[in-house]
């Protein structure tokens, strides 16, 4: 491939760097790298992101190029204003093929390792997370190379001048892309969030009475038999109360969660980040349960209803709440 050939020639002073010196093809090399840097960064964004789910997957195959994308546009700027501060006088064109060169190299080395990423996050292997550390900051440092020595052949010009221009270049992009690899969040940060009644669970208009008796605590009738969660057992009829029941759920360390009551509504939660909550109900007659009276959905002993506690928190869901 012509592009592989651009890239891999820099360090024999041939691709991009004769290219550039020639002045020849600059404009299709400069579109061909951008689509070439999306293509390959969005292999690797799908394939770190199946590991979660297939939606997840998707979000991420755009969200990695986004980045991509973006902090070049950004990085621009510095490097440019850089090299005109100690006197480079090429072209803006030339100037953003040689940064984008850089760009490319990265794009290649995830897509090449997206083989890798994928087999390992769909195994769901413990230290995912660090996989990914190491892979992208390899990614970063050969790109960093390869955009130094595009521009240390390239340009004619006192090397001990471009030591400035790349360092603040690199060192502002860098930022950029930690910035945006924030906003964008694809590298599985997750939320946990609460499981919440489905409706208010009040007596008209006033909630309930969690220290008050079963029969005065304001359901429309007793909840009754016993509820699962995550494998725990509790019997409603050990308890005098609404209250006692709850902190019990609380204290216990097999059911690993917390539940309590406001605004009307019971919320389940449980601080350990990538967790589920299975819960099951079994009284008669069957109306009577616990989680069927607060209005959260149970399964059955023998298949318990199982809820993902967990969510990607990006940006846009930061812009969704501002505005």
């Amino acid at each position: 491939m012509s592009l592989l050939r651009d890239i891999f020639g820099i360090l024999q002073k041939e691709g991009f760097v004769s290219r550039i010196k020639e002045n020849r093809g600059l404009m299709t090399s400069f579109i061909v790298g951008v689509i070439a840097m999306l293509l390959f960064s969005s292999m690797y964004g799908f394939a770190m992101g199946i590991s979660v789910s297939g939606n997840v997957a998707i979000k991420n195959t755009f969200k990695l190029p986004a980045i991509f994308l973006l902090t070049y546009l950004i990085g621009i700027a510095p490097f440019i204003v850089s090299f005109r501060f100690v006197g480079g006088r090429d072209s803006h064109l030339k100037l953003c093929i040689m940064i984008l060169s850089g760009f490319i190299t990265s794009s290649i080395i995830l897509a090449a390792t997206s083989p890798i990423v994928f087999l390992y996050t769909l195994l769901k292997y413990v230290g995912g997370g660090l996989a990914h550390i190491i892979i992208i900051d390899i990614a970063i440092l050969l790109g960093v190379y390869i955009m130094s020595a595009c521009f240390y052949h390239s340009l004619e010009m006192d090397r001990t001048k471009m030591i400035l221009p790349i360092f603040v270049g690199t060192l502002l992009t860098i930022l950029a892309l930690y910035l945006l690899s924030q906003f964008f969040a694809p590298f599985m940060q997750e939320t946990t969030k609460e499981i919440v009644s489905q409706g208010v669970v009040s007596v008209n208009g006033k909630g309930l009475d969690i220290d008050a008796s079963w029969t005065e605590a304001g359901f429309n009738k007793s909840p009754k038999g016993k509820i699962i969660i995550n494998g725990a057992e509790f019997i409603i009829e050990k308890y005098p109360n609404m209250s006692a029941l709850m902190d019990a759920i609380n204290k216990s360390h097999i059911a690993e969660i917390s539940i309590y009551y406001s605004d009307d509504r019971f919320r389940l939660k449980t601080d350990k980040v990538g967790s589920t909550i299975s819960i099951a109900e079994l009284s008669v007659p069957p109306d009577a349960g616990f989680f069927t009276l607060i209005k959260i959905k149970p399964g059955n002993p023998n298949a318990p209803a199982t809820y993902r506690t967990t969510y990607f928190c990006d940006g846009f869901e930061m812009l969704k709440k501002l505005f």
